[in-house]
């Protein structure tokens, strides 16, 4: 077609539909970040357009390039705030951003000043020009010109007076004054609309708030000595932050509230605030429980909104003593006080894999003897309640809702299975555990055609607990639907609880009865009868799901 590469590229990629368009449409954003410079615009507008072409790039979104991040941004700063954070080398983009945006404000504050020192010294360039043409005509008609041999003749042109700076006064100087001397920051709190004709008590109109603030624009807080300035996060957004402690309150700029959003709510009354340079400011807004981040501590504070120049957020002193916050006025340094820590009790294996390592360590042992040994039946509350505390369940319990049920598989016949053999001391123990389970009619004498073996096997403690092998019948039961609990929602229902109790899981399955026509299925054959349950036994493959159930 004759088309040069650069038509060749333009022309292709118009014909490029759905899929395919919003692929080229996403690798000219990405390649946009790289050709991306600040030109004329802040860092705030050229931090936000940069982050959002970031969001078309999968790379600059991983933690990993974080390095590359910071490096791309910087290098499209403008050449005066790349010099002065180049030297800090920050490869964090939220604190690159924070000292970024701080250079920029300082920069275009310094550019402010110095203008308004150029427009003065324009104005003062006529001083050495003669005040009229009364002076001209005097001079000419004299006839003769006489030289000034350094001598101070006084002109009847000018009538210039001293003017006090303390009272506004002509006609005298500030030391010679003789009213009350002005302090500078002092304020001066007017409860009330200023008006004649009445006192403040009997005022009818909002009552004002005192209140008073030391800096307003970011100029004097480079200037002013007892001032800390530093970087806060108001919904993850970096915001340049000034401490004052000659603020009675904490003050946020109407120009940041906006920009983020903030709510605002209206006071009862006015607050009035005297302040040095703007004089007083009036305001009924404030922004109640503002999440502010500050040195990774988070804080509700009450912030309200004045005008402020440079400077996005004041911490006043009712942050400063609530907070217990502590000023290094030397340094410039702000100390949170740490919080009470809890000491963590370390176990016998900790304690010797310590003792490896070639570290100091003291140890403190405690130890509590007791005059008396205090016995269950013995306390006040087990001896008024003898029906709740009691030692062991020595009767069949009475009939519940709740029953222990056995559904087999439709054809199943009978299953009976001859004893295993035991030892002369399992048989004695065998035997002791069988007639106190008659005494308690757990169990009774059977007659029923199935029989399942019987084994005892030990415990922990030494002890023989009975049980009956009931796997064959298990295979041929239907098996029960019921879900059994998550342990963290059993966990999430003690909440708020204050007393706990426990049970033993065998007086647990004894206090659920069996099923009448159920009974004959868990006969158990022994060397010394045949037998079967009244109870729940252990070993059926559906009592878990019964137990929790019941419980």
């Amino acid at each position: 077609m004759g088309c040069s590469e650069v038509n060749k590229t333009t022309l292709g990629t118009y014909v490029l539909r759905e899929e395919a368009f919003q692929w080229w449409k996403g690798a000219k954003l990405r390649l946009g970040i790289g050709a991306m410079m600040q030109g004329n615009m802040s860092v705030a507008e050229y931090a936000a357009k940069f982050q959002s072409l970031c969001a078309f790039s999968p790379y600059y979104n991983t933690a990993e390039a974080e390095h590359d991040k910071c490096v791309k941004f910087e290098s499209g700063l403008r050449p005066d705030i790349k010099h002065l954070i180049g030297f800090s080398e920050i490869r964090n983009f939220a604190t690159l951003v924070a000292k970024s945006r701080i250079c920029d404000e300082d920069g275009k504050a310094k550019s402010s000043y110095y203008k308004a020192m150029t427009e003065k010294r324009g104005k003062g360039q006529d001083r050495g020009k003669p005040y009229g043409d009364k002076g001209k005509k005097a001079v000419e008609s004299s006839g003769t010109k006489k030289r000034n041999n350094g001598q101070c003749y006084k002109s009847d042109v000018c009538d210039w007076k001293p003017t006090c700076f303390n009272c506004g006064e002509e006609g005298h100087k500030s030391p010679a004054c003789k009213k009350p001397k002005k302090t500078m920051g002092k304020v001066f709190a007017l409860n009330g609309g200023g008006e004649e004709g009445h006192k403040s008590p009997a005022c009818k109109k909002p009552k004002k708030t005192m209140g008073k603030v030391f800096a307003l624009n970011g100029g004097n807080a480079d200037q002013v000595d007892n001032l800390i300035r530093g970087t806060c996060f108001i919904y993850n957004t970096p915001l340049i932050a000034i401490i004052d402690t000659g603020a009675t309150h904490s003050f946020i700029s109407v120009d940041c509230e906006k920009r983020l959003s903030i709510p605002v709510t209206e006071m009862s009354g006015r607050m009035e605030i005297e302040t040095p340079a703007s004089g007083s400011v009036t305001t009924r807004l404030v922004c109640r429980d503002c999440p502010v981040t500050v040195f990774d501590r988070h804080f509700g504070m009450d912030l309200v909104c004045i005008q402020l120049s440079g400077i996005d957020v004041i911490f006043g002193m009712n942050w400063l003593i609530i907070n217990r916050v502590h000023i290094n006025c030397c340094e410039k340094i702000v100390v949170f006080p740490k919080t009470e820590e809890s000491f963590q009790l370390m176990s016998k294996k900790e304690v010797v894999e310590s003792l490896k390592e070639p570290v100091e360590m003291f140890a403190l042992f405690a130890s509590l003897k007791l005059d008396e040994i205090v016995k269950m039946d013995q306390l006040p509350v087990v001896c008024e309640f003898p029906d709740v505390f009691l030692e062991d369940i020595s009767d069949v319990p009475p009939e519940r809702e709740v029953e222990f049920t056995i559904d087999l598989v439709p054809g199943t016949s009978p299953i009976s299975m001859a004893p295993y053999r035991m030892s002369a001391s399992e048989l004695n123990e065998l035997k002791k555990q069988l007639e106190e389970l008659l005494e308690k009619k757990f169990i009774r004498p059977s007659v029923s055609p199935w029989g399942a073996p019987v084994l005892l096997v030990k415990k922990k403690e030494g002890t023989m607990r009975l049980c009956i092998d009931y796997r064959q019948l298990n295979k041929v039961t239907i098996k029960n639907k019921y879900p059994l609990p998550r342990i963290d929602d059993l966990m999430d229902q003690l909440v708020g609880a204050c007393v706990f109790s426990k049970i033993d899981l065998r007086s647990g399955y004894h206090q659920i009865r069996v099923k009448t026509e159920d009974i004959p299925k868990t006969a158990f054959r022994t060397r010394y009868g045949h037998y079967e349950y009244s109870v729940m036994p252990f070993g059926v493959t559906n009592a878990p799901g019964v137990f929790m159930e019941g419980a």
